[in-house]
């Protein structure tokens, strides 16, 4: 090895060796030098000196410990355990350190001192360098020690001791002590430890052999505070990966886009594989249309994992990475790796916050004194702030108790969580009460490996009508933006001010009166056993998954309730039972030929089947509200509808990994699905794809560039496919038709329609994916990252289209339609500060990417997106060959003019804007300083716009009077104007925003040992601030309405607001 390596390697160690002694967590891990001179002086005088002189502190027992022995020690840049033994050895006293603390013990001076002998020896790689900082210690004791520059140690030891022998890399040695002889060790290298292993679908790769466009976050990285559902723990981390909460209603669904819109009508939320079970996200509940007044928005199914359970998140890209999971690959792939027990560490540990929630911001409307002003002969003098009435300061609390354990064969993890999730609008929040418990057991020499994962979640959901489209009135949200400010919220008598019953609804009656809680319990587990025919080349693998959720639903609203006052009261009660099962079995075979060819193979079989029961029975007309929707049965008109739905998945699949020299890297996999969602001409898809890596720094001619630690270049290309589209889409449907049919006997029995027309050739939505990248890594990995181009071409592409007629439907189903989203993505971590005392640590992200429509029915544009709220009519998006899913669609708005709307004179409608954001930013920072740490989180979305339906409605010169408005509608009003003209740029508004999501500061104790090992407190504010243009109450929307069977992109309609959170923490580990 040349001299200028063998240095520059031994400064490497140096800086490993300083961080292990800030931070390892062995009872040796203070390993300072000190020197100190006295004689004979009291042991009380020597520890103030031995504190005053370092940064330790001890503890002893004041009853037990004589602090007048007389002491003495010369001792001349030695470490704390060389000191303390020389001068403590005249005394009874032994000592133990952890975490700069050391306790005086008491010791049978006689067993110990004629039971020990000293050892020496070297610690060296398999190239024969020496390894400084290795640890030796002796097995179930507090007896140890630390390799030196040259990697020897020396150590006294009793006998028949057995040494372990450990440092960072490398695979842990065991030795066993015996007299008079030096030991001349060799650890080597553990492949699995070096580098970030990351998780990638059946099976695991270091991150510097991953081929494929993949990210992983570990629990330590994620963002802190109140974390509903587990999308929210990497918001701003990772390039390319947009998070989109449904609303700031506690629980309700996040839409999660990697690299951009990939479908039209069929879902492009990513795949989900939780602790190796895939599990469904695209369920929906039973809503009621017209001016029934109950919300259909359903639950994340993800909010069901505690946020302190999850281990790492990685982040499936590209093509080549995801085309494993074949089907369900084209919108990417997140693997949820939950915790588990971990050998030789036994830990319980306790951590919760508390905290409180506002809104973040206030619609601009009318106050009750410039109501007055505008609208003459108001002679009221209340003044009430409706959004106030409805929004409220909320509790949030969270507390977890976690214990792990773990040997040599058996590792477990239990833990207990409750979660209370106030909400902002009164009457809403989510409790959730979580068991997990997660196991593995070893046996016959670790050839056979038993893997257990077990969650139960009971939980309770209050929700609210927070927006409707279909009825009059409106929702919450709405009532409270358009109630008069003039009038009171009760009466004189104590009941709710309905003044106005027609257009207007008393919002804080409809919270308080209407209840719609939903209940349920969700368990989400599966049990795998792995078995080695060959150690750790030829292994067999089965998994069994089960994912259940059993939900029951009852809303209520009383006869006395604007409402239901019409038809006695209505009550809907719902029963949803889901249910998911899975079979998986592949084999790996994992061996390396003649040191320079490494091959990775497994094949496999995947059987899923997913199952979902929905009864529900509406009910109206009760005699009195005593029971609510308890008393169904005593309704006088009841409508009872069930529904089930099953789909199936098979599947085969395989994968080689090769890697030559451990430069060149080859990755080809095929996935063959098999669905029941589609045409018996199309059930089956093949997905295939292909990777290549180079491992630019393995070169010969890359050894001398010091500066480039690693540096790899990555091509791949791979076909996926898209099948959540619902079920039945290809059969002919039928629906019953209640107002038609035939009487029998008595009896009515109602007629069938034909409601779908079949399409036997119905078939994957297919994305073919190109991906080249780069990682790179500098400065002895102080910076590092990856820059990523990608082109994805999305066919067949499912739309409804107009039926050749006569037919028995107006439309049909069918695949025409293509998309291309390309972009780039920039990563960038880096070690800014690493000091002993100072560390700094930032992450930068962003990425560019750009959607576009390349094909549809015989080019034809459709027109979608459906306005809402009162006088709402027409569309505001369109999908057109040439622009991007989501833009806006309108007229080209000029000004106003003698209270009238002036638009372009063309009077021709023409793209204003677009929902798809061009660039999406992440700033992650992270800071400590001794004992302190402090982090925050900014993101941003630069391009994108919003519909902002709220102020279109507002805005109209014809609320008043009766109905508040804001100030842009009043002035329109004075000047004399009406309706508006809702598709037009007016209401269109830049929603680029910048965030700060996450502040956390915090400061960590170190304890006594053997009591509490750790704790940590701190105070956290989410969603600080948001810079923004936008006029609404948060730029982030995501509408879950659709129209033509085309779902609407950033159109905001009285959205629940996001919150404004601050919360103070504790986290103690025994």
């Amino acid at each position: 090895m040349k001299k200028k390596e063998l240095i520059e390697k031994k400064h490497l160690y140096r800086f490993i060796f300083l961080i292990l002694l800030l931070f390892s967590g062995l009872t040796m891990n203070a390993q300072e030098k000190l020197s100190l001179h006295f004689t004979n002086i009291t042991l009380e005088e020597a520890i103030k000196k031995i504190e005053a002189s370092s940064k330790y502190t001890f503890f002893y027992d004041n009853k037990k410990t004589d602090l007048s022995q007389k002491v003495s020690i010369n001792a001349a840049n030695e470490t704390i355990e060389s000191i303390l033994a020389t001068m403590l050895k005249p005394t009874n006293l032994g000592f133990v350190i952890e975490n700069r603390q050391i306790a005086l013990i008491s010791k049978n001076k006689t067993s110990e001192e004629k039971k020990t002998f000293r050892i020496t020896g070297t610690v060296k790689d398999e190239k024969g360098e020496s390894i400084i900082g290795a640890s030796v210690a002796v097995r179930n004791s507090t007896i140890g020690t630390l390799t030196d520059l040259d990697g020897g140690f020396s150590i006294d030891v009793p006998e028949n001791s057995i040494i372990d022998v450990s440092f960072l890399g490398f695979i842990k040695q065991e030795i066993t002590a015996t007299r008079n002889q030096s030991f001349n060790i060799v650890l080597v290298e553990n492949t699995t430890l070096l580098g970030d292993v990351v998780v990638i679908g059946y099976g695991s790769v270091k991150k510097s052999d991953a081929t494929g466009a993949v990210d992983v976050i570990k629990s330590s990285d994620f963002n802190k505070g109140v974390a509903s559902s587990p999308e929210s723990l990497f918001n701003g981390h990772i390039a390319g990966v947009q998070v989109t909460p449904g609303s700031g209603q506690p629980g309700a669904k996040t839409s999660v886009r990697i690299r951009g819109v990939n479908s039209i009508t069929a879902s492009s939320e990513p795949l989900y594989v939780i602790d190796g079970v895939p599990i469904d996200n695209t369920r929906s509940a039973v809503g009621l249309d017209g001016d029934a007044g109950l919300s259909n928005m359903t639950m994340n199914p993800l909010s069901m994992i505690a946020a302190s359970d999850i281990e790492s998140m990685t982040v499936l890209k590209d093509a080549s990475a995801t085309a494993i999971y074949g089907s369900r690959g084209a919108n990417g792939v997140i693997i949820v790796t939950t915790k588990g027990g971990k050998e030789g560490v036994t830990s319980i540990n306790y951590s919760s916050s508390v905290g409180f929630s506002n809104v973040s911001k206030k619609m601009d409307v009318l106050s009750a004194d410039q109501y007055r002003q505008y609208v003459s002969g108001v002679t009221r003098t209340t003044s009430t702030d409706w959004q106030d009435e409805i929004f409220r300061t909320a509790l949030v609390q969270d507390h977890n108790v976690t214990f792990s354990s773990g040997n040599k064969n058996t590792s477990y993890r239990a833990s207990v969580s409750a979660s209370n999730q106030d909400g902002i609008i009164i009457s809403t929040g989510l409790d959730r009460y979580t068991l997990r418990f997660n196991a593995s057991h070893k046996m016959f020499d670790d050839r056979l490996i038993f893997n257990v994962n077990a969650n139960n979640t009971y939980y309770k959901f209050d929700n609210i009508l927070e927006q409707q489209t279909g009825g009059a009135d409106g929702g919450i949200i709405n009532n409270a933006l358009k109630a008069d400010p003039t009038q009171p919220v009760y009466n004189e008598d104590g009941t709710f001010n309905e003044y106005s019953k027609v257009s207007v609804r008393n919002p804080v009656a409809m919270a308080k009166q209407i209840t719609d809680k939903t209940k349920g319990d969700r368990f989400i587990g599966n049990a795998d056993a792995t078995f080695f025919f060959l150690p750790q080349v030829l292994s067999a693998k089965v998994n069994f998954g089960y994912d259940v959720d059993n939900i029951y639903r009852k809303a209520y609203q009383p006869r006395t309730s604007v409402v239901a006052e019409g038809v006695e009261g209505r009550a809907l009660t719902e029963n949803n039972r889901y249910s998911n099962y899975l079979f998986e079995s592949y084999v790996t075979f994992d061996k390396t030929f003649n040191k320079i060819h490494h091959v990775n193979v497994i094949g496999g079989y995947s059987w899923q089947e997913f199952d979902n029961n929905t009864s529900s029975v509406r009910a109206e007309g009760f005699v009195n509200d005593n029971l609510g929707a308890n008393n169904v049965g005593g309704a006088r008109n009841q409508d009872a509808r069930n529904d089930r739905e099953k789909n199936r998945l098979i599947s085969f699949y395989g994968r080689v990994n090769y890697t030559l020299f451990d430069t060149y890297l080859l990755t080809a996999t095929i996935r063959r699905d098999g669905s029941s969602r589609f045409g018996t001409n199309n059930r089956w898809g093949t997905f295939p794809s292909a990777a290549l890596a180079w491992k630019i720094k393995e070169e010969a001619f890359m050894k001398d560039a010091d500066f480039v630690s690693d540096l790899k270049v990555r091509l791949g290309y791979g076909v996926t496919g898209n099948q959540d589209i619902g079920n039945f889409r290809y059969s002919q449907t039928y629906a019953i038709n209640v107002k038609q049919g035939t009487e029998f006997g008595g009896i009515f029995y109602p007629g069938y329609n034909i409601t779908g027309i079949a399409n036997p050739n119905l078939k994957w939505e297919e994305t073919a994916q190109l991906n080249f990248g780069i990682d790179y890594s500098l400065l002895r990995n102080r910076i590092r990252g990856s820059i990523d181009l990608y082109h994805k071409k999305t066919s067949n592409l499912l739309l409804t289209i107009d039926a050749i007629q006569p037919a028995v439907s107006s439309t049909y189903l069918d695949n025409i339609g293509e998309m291309t989203n390309k972009g780039i993505e920039f990563t960038i971590n880096a070690s800014v500060i690493d000091t002993k005392d100072f560390n700094w640590n930032t992450n930068f992200n962003i990425a560019y990417n750009k959607n576009e429509v390349t094909k549809l029915y015989n080019g034809k544009d459709i027109i979608y997106g459906k306005v809402s709220g009162a006088g709402a009519y027409g569309n505001t998006q369109i999908l057109r060959v040439g622009e991007s899913i989501g833009s806006f669609y309108g007229y080209n708005y000029l000004g106003l003019e003698n209270g009238e709307e002036i638009f372009d004179a063309s009077n021709e409608r023409v793209i204003t804007g677009s929902a798809l954001p061009k660039y999406v930013i992440g700033f992650t920072n992270s800071f400590a300083y001794k004992d302190f740490d402090l982090s925050f989180v900014l993101r941003s979305n630069i391009g994108n716009d919003v519909y902002n339906n709220t102020r279109a409605e507002l805005s109209q010169g014809n609320r008043l009077p009766g109905q508040n408005t804001n100030l842009e509608g009043a002035e329109f009003h004075k000047a004399g104007g009406g309706g508006i003209v809702y598709p037009s740029s007016r209401w269109v508004e830049n929603a680029s925003f910048l965030k700060l999501d996450n502040l956390t500061l915090g400061y960590n104790f170190v304890f006594a040992p053997k009591i509490v090992k750790s704790a940590r407190v701190y105070v956290t504010a989410q969603n600080l601030f948001t810079i923004t243009k936008y006029k609404g109450y948060d730029p982030e929307v995501n509408n879950m309405s659709d129209d033509k069977g085309v779902q609407s992109i950033g159109i905001d309609y009285c959205s629940y607001p996001h919150s404004r959170t601050f919360l103070v923490g504790l986290n103690v580990n025994f």
